[in-house]
């Protein structure tokens, strides 16, 4: 293996870490079922591990894979409303997921704008509501960790982190699909 295959591969696995567990959580929001988004950020993977040289390692790769998952999610979405259910889904529900997933144009947003507006959203949750949403869901702590560190109640938490999440469902309604893809 000469050094050029070795840094691709060493980029491949780093943007395999960054990503996947990101990518998952997008799928999981228009696929209901963790296994099945899974399976499909593993397969777009697996396909992009066998063709390396098509990825765009100097470009804005996030956006870039979040439109292969957006197109992944869209086909089994399509293949599902043509051939029957998905999971326990009614096909009203299902057909809003599909056009909500395929009326998104996720080429106006760059990495950087998304931040920005993520950053300006987060920030402007009250003080104590911002503190626990940034703990459990930035720094990845659960909400037992939280309790314990702020010396409240796991309910405190459970409804800080509802009222958290309201408000930024509604000051990100025009980027929900890529604050889920970043979160």
């Amino acid at each position: 293996m000469g050094a050029g295959q070795q840094k691709e591969d060493k980029l491949f696995d780093e943007m395999y870490i960054r990503y996947f567990p990101k990518l998952v959580r997008f799928a999981t929001n228009y696929l209901v079922d963790k296994t099945l988004a899974e399976n499909a950020v593993q397969d777009v993977f697996l396909k992009l591990f066998e063709h390396q040289e098509i990825i765009p390692f100097d470009g804005n790769l996030q956006i870039w894979l979040f439109i292969i998952i957006k197109n992944k999610c869209l086909d089994y979405l399509r293949s599902r409303k043509k051939y029957g259910k998905l999971l326990n889904i009614d096909q009203t529900c299902l057909d809003v997921m599909y056009e909500s997933l395929a009326s998104f144009d996720e080429k106006k947003f760059s990495e950087e704008d998304l931040e920005e507006v993520l950053e300006r959203a987060i920030n402007s949750l009250p003080g104590r509501c911002r503190e626990i949403f940034v703990k459990c869901k930035i720094e990845g702590m659960s909400y037992k960790e939280v309790s314990d560190t702020l010396g409240i109640s796991v309910n405190t938490v459970e409804g800080q982190m509802s009222i958290a999440l309201r408000k930024l469902r509604f000051a990100l309604k025009d980027f929900l699909p890529l604050f889920i893809f970043i979160i």
